[in-house]
């Protein structure tokens, strides 16, 4: 302890994770903290708590202010009933998705049979499976079959059919979702338009059956989802945290989101950047 200041917590030791974990729960329990204040409290320097507040406000834990720090606002979600249309959501957070799909790629093991649902993400996912002869993938989205398709070879691939659904470029029926029950997944990767502690949100009923069912017929499901989409609700809940095995997620969830996901013993998966964007950076 320090002997000078009987309230400071003393930093041998003490990771800087660890430190920037405390000092971002300090920030959100009292609102607003100076750089003064912390550096006395955890008993190091204020350069170094500078660029604990930098990197924290970077990952969205904070917010930088003059002198400190403050707790982000809390936005509650208004529900999102109008559906994007792919190419526009495609432009979104491309980088964050890019570093999500190549983290799931790590989760196609040899030889798996894999669902691939709808979305940006997921077609990001499709487009770095052209190399994997040895996979099977499943899927009702036409923009992962086109991606998958402009390699001479490939995965074997089975397009579930159905009516197309223009806005998402994918095949929706009773029919498709037969065809669906017919196979044993190893992992689904589902997309989804929001995540909340009360489950998983997407515009569409006839998409969001679709998604119950790669879950349903998987081994493992793996939820792709950039960190816009946090405590964003839509038109469909159509699942709760309880059947997703993993979120692979650009940033580290909080709060009541982190806390349902540990509740629901989901493992969370933060992607890193790929060492082209660290060298380049």
């Amino acid at each position: 302890m320090n002997t000078e200041n009987p309230g400071a917590v003393s930093s041998g030791g003490m990771l800087a994770a660890a430190r920037r974990d405390a000092i971002s729960r300090l920030v959100a329990e009292q609102g607003a903290l100076s750089v003064g204040a912390l550096a006395t409290r955890f008993g190091v320097s204020e350069m170094t708590v500078r660029r604990d507040l930098n990197q924290l406000q970077r990952s969205g834990a904070i917010q930088r202010a003059h002198g400190g720090a403050v707790r982000v606002p809390v936005v509650v979600p208004v529900p999102a009933m109008s559906e994007p249309t792919f190419n526009a959501r495609r432009q979104w957070n491309r980088e964050a998705k890019a570093r999500i799909a190549a983290t799931a790629l790590g989760f196609v093991g040899e030889q798996d049979v894999i669902g691939v649902d709808v979305g940006s993400t997921a077609t990001e996912l499709a487009e770095l499976l052209q190399a994997r002869t040895d996979i099977s993938v499943i899927t009702h989205n036409l923009q992962a079959v086109a991606a998958l398709a402009r390699s001479e070879s490939g995965p074997k691939m089975y397009v579930i059919g159905g009516h197309y659904r223009r806005s998402e470029g994918s095949l929706c029926s009773p029919e498709a979702s037969n065809e669906l029950r017919r196979f044993s997944l190893n992992t689904a990767f589902i997309g989804v338009a929001g995540i909340t502690p009360e489950g998983l949100f997407d515009y569409s009923p006839e998409e969001a059956d679709i998604k119950n069912l790669y879950a349903d017929r998987a081994h493992r499901t793996c939820i792709l989802c950039d960190s816009s989409k946090f405590g964003r609700r839509a038109l469909v809940r159509f699942s709760g945290l309880n059947a997703v095995d993993i979120l692979i997620t650009d940033q580290a969830p909080r709060g009541e989101l982190a806390a349902a996901l540990a509740d629901n013993k989901v493992q969370v998966i933060v992607a890193s950047a790929p060492a082209s964007l660290k060298k380049s950076s």
